[in-house]
């Protein structure tokens, strides 16, 4: 299983010529503006060898009206984005934790152990050297008996999320009619629709892909042509990569 997040964002202003002017007019006065929600999501291939989409949740908070506006009455319940930080992130893989063992045990693998690879993004608390990450990975293992794997630093191309299946949920939403897509909420709609639309094939081209890396990867020793923090090919020697080869 892989576990990651993405930043979607809708337009508002001179790139789709919307907010009762003219392009010409938008161009001149005003600087465009973004919608920006932040999802995460996770998929994978269970033990009957079958794409999963396991867990998608948009990165929110729960805020109550003060008083009355154009979307609300006073006193109402409604939420809206806030940023991802270590202790929501630890709620999240609690969630994602439960989904797998739920699903595991519904598909009659009740103790097989899931291996679930998480990327190193900021806000997950171990990015930079912060050192989290074994107290979750202890986290998991004893609670939910999940091999919590990290992703090799300084490798995008790793992300299986970002692979395939983030840019087909995106190409999805661009599909559909705006409509009041501007809106934060009617975005949340419509980006959770994209993803239940989503076919489960693109999960497996994802795992194809990564094991395609992986494999050209372990040829050349880890040294990656167009990655790394030397931006001109400099050799890895994350302790990551050890993982790749199990």
């Amino acid at each position: 299983m892989v576990q990651g997040k993405h930043e979607t964002k809708e337009t508002k202003g001179a790139q789709i010529g919307q907010g009762g002017c003219e392009k010409s007019d938008i161009r001149t006065q005003s600087q465009p503006q973004y919608t920006k929600v932040m999802f995460t999501g996770t998929a994978g291939v269970g033990p009957d060898g079958k794409p999963i989409k396991l867990h998608f949740k948009w990165v929110c908070k729960k805020r109550i009206a003060k008083k009355q506006s154009k979307y609300h009455e006073k006193h109402d319940v409604y939420y809206e984005s806030t940023t991802m930080n270590s202790e929501y992130y630890k709620k999240t893989l609690n969630e994602i934790g439960k989904a797998i063992r739920r699903k595991w045990t519904e598909l009659g693998y009740a103790t097989t152990r899931v291996k679930l690879q998480i990327d190193s993004a900021g806000g997950h608390g171990f990015a930079r050297g912060h050192g989290r990450f074994d107290e979750l990975a202890s986290m998991m293992h004893e609670k939910h008996n999940v091999e919590l794997v990290q992703q090799p630093g300084n490798s995008p191309m790793f992300i299986i999320l970002d692979l395939a299946i983030w840019k087909n949920t995106e190409m999805f939403v661009d599909k559909m009619d705006t409509g009041e897509r501007q809106r934060e909420p009617e975005l949340v709609k419509t980006v959770k629709k994209a993803w239940r639309q989503l076919p489960p094939v693109k999960i497996l081209e994802a795992f194809e892909m990564r094991r395609d890396v992986v494999r050209v990867t372990l040829e050349t020793n880890g040294s990656c042509p167009n990655e790394g923090k030397g931006r001109g090919g400099a050799k890895h020697e994350d302790s990551a990569y050890a993982a790749l080869r199990n």
